[in-house]
């Protein structure tokens, strides 16, 4: 839990914390308190054993509160039923007890058994306002066959005319594609490789591109009212990127000729001629062209500007796009590993202007290092001291001619440093995120992740705070990870009319506390909106 000045492990409640297994928490759901006393925080996982089995609980009022089961709880929905908002929960198998969906208003639970061998993980109602039905996504099913139930009145019901799933269900969502709101699955052929379906017309449409991607791997824009993914290409003759326009997935633009084609940075950018598609990445056309930024217009993926190239043949890459306003308006600004944008000399970040690219000062680098260094992984505005300026990071030791570890402020005439910059032992630092985020209305500074010990000689491990003049340990500077790998990033989002600042990697704890292995952000119930 970040609470705007610093990140604390668990929540804030007295009493007991829900006794989960490994797997850990599974489930969380924010719902209007009975009687209208805030909000409740309800938690679900699974059981630690086979004596313990403590599976649901929720805060209320700063206190933890046991609502018990013995199976475990892998999904939460709610609705507002005469005034109040009851909580509905997936309860999976586990030892033979079946699977089933609870319903808790703050009374007694009640609980409706689902059809043999039913594992729930995901609940959603969809239907006409006040005639809604419960649906359940689930990732087992040996008697009917079929992963998505459907409850009418008090009976689960299997989709009439073979209108149900073959394949696990993971989650749930309503997204209105423009003919209103409609019921979506995302269902897993394998692990990896996900398929998006919606109910539309009565049938299940399978709305997957066809990329063959991890999660990892793809990106997501919206753009001019149609959902677009990128992502990697793992076989020659596909498309890099497809939009949903409504009624089905369009391949963009000319398939790739390379087999390793991935698309690391999706961006729609408005430099005042109206919103414009940008994907960055490393990736070679049917052309045989190798760029690392492409503009989308209308009907193919053509190099912004000539495009950007690198000096080693198969390493272009864009790995960040942004924009920024030098005084005259604003403009796109690309970084990653090349070495020319156009036909201009331009060390791993240029601009572009709408009509020509245009370096950065003498741009940032790698001075000494192997030709695989010198890489810009992230850009962010900043609003310091003096003004507004262009944040770049990753991993290079110079810019604009003066050393500068990791991370480098461009001001529109030149670059200079934040201190001594990000450090390990001998070594300059990693940034794999930064992100700009004010905590208190005192003005914003710059989070920063990655790997790297130091930050401004201060030991920070791994997560830093650039305040404007000085560096500080970040929120989860020392945590004790997982594997060794770095902390992952940084994100703030508007939720709820109040920006947050999340945090999410891989650790075992913060600050000496225990903490859940894996955290991950993740927009688990947006509604009406991809």
């Amino acid at each position: 839990r970040w609470d705007g000045q610093s990140m604390a492990s668990g929540a804030p409640a007295s009493g007991t914390f829900p006794r989960f297994n490994g797997d850990g928490i599974q489930a969380l759901r924010s719902v209007l308190s009975p009687g209208g006393l805030g909000f409740d925080l309800h938690v679900g996982g699974a059981p630690e054993s086979s004596v313990v089995r403590d599976t649901w609980a929720l805060i209320r009022q700063g206190t933890w509160i046991h609502l018990g089961g013995e199976s475990p709880v892998q999904g939460f929905t709610s609705r507002m039923e005469a005034g109040i908002e009851a909580v509905y929960a997936a309860r999976g198998i586990y030892f033979g007890i079946g699977g089933s969906v609870d319903r808790y208003d703050g009374g007694l639970i009640e609980s409706s058994p689902l059809p043999l061998r039913t594992n729930p993980a995901s609940l959603a109602f969809f239907g006409a306002a006040g005639m809604e039905d419960l649906y359940a996504g689930s990732t087992e099913s040996f008697s009917v066959a079929e992963f998505l139930l459907r409850q009418t009145g008090a009976d689960w019901q299997r989709f009439p005319g073979g209108l149900g799933l073959t394949t696990p269900v993971g989650d749930l969502l309503i997204h209105d594609f423009g003919n209103g709101p409609t019921l979506a699955a995302v269902s897993y052929l394998s692990p990896w490789y996900p398929d998006v379906l919606a109910l539309q017309s009565g049938h299940w449409t399978d709305l997957d591109p066809g990329l063959s991607r991890s999660p990892s791997d793809g990106t997501i824009a919206s753009y001019r009212g149609d959902i677009v993914l990128a992502g990697r290409v793992d076989a020659m003759g596909k498309s890099v990127a497809s939009r949903f326009d409504g009624a089905q997935w369009v391949p963009m633009g000319t398939p790739m000729l390379s087999d390793q084609t991935r698309v690391s940075a999706l961006e729609v950018v408005d430099t005042g001629a109206g919103p414009t598609l940008l994907a960055g990445g490393n990736f070679r056309l049917s052309t045989g062209a190798e760029q690392g930024v492409f503009e989308w217009n209308g009907s193919d993926w053509v190099a912004l500007g000539g495009g950007v190239t690198s000096p080693s043949p198969g390493f272009t890459i864009v790995g960040a796009i942004g924009t920024w306003n030098p005084g005259t308006g604003d403009e796109v600004i690309a970084a990653g590993y090349f070495d020319h944008a156009g036909t201009t000399p331009a060390l791993n970040i240029a601009r572009w202007d709408g009509l020509a690219w245009h370096p950065l000062g003498a741009g940032i680098e790698w001075v000494g290092g192997s030709s695989s260094a010198g890489l810009v992984n992230d850009l962010k505005t900043f609003n310091g001291p003096d003004g507004e300026v262009l944040v770049a990071a990753g991993i290079f030791n110079q810019a604009g001619g003066q050393p500068a570890n990791s991370i480098a402020v461009w001001d529109g005439s030149q670059w200079s440093r934040l201190g001594t910059g990000l450090e390990n032992n001998g070594w300059v630092g990693w940034v794999s995120s930064i992100e700009v985020f004010d905590p208190d209305g005192q003005g914003e500074r710059i989070y920063v992740s990655g790997e790297f010990l130091y930050a401004g000689g201060l030991a920070v491990d791994g997560s830093a705070v650039w305040d404007g003049s000085s560096w500080s340990a970040g929120p989860l500077a020392g945590t004790t990870r997982s594997d060794g790998s770095a902390y992952l990033g940084w994100t703030a989002l508007d939720l709820g009319g109040k920006r947050a600042l999340y945090g999410h990697g891989n650790f075992t704890s913060v600050d000496g506390v225990p903490a859940v292995s894996y955290t991950h952000l993740r927009a688990h119930e947006t509604r009406h909106d991809l």
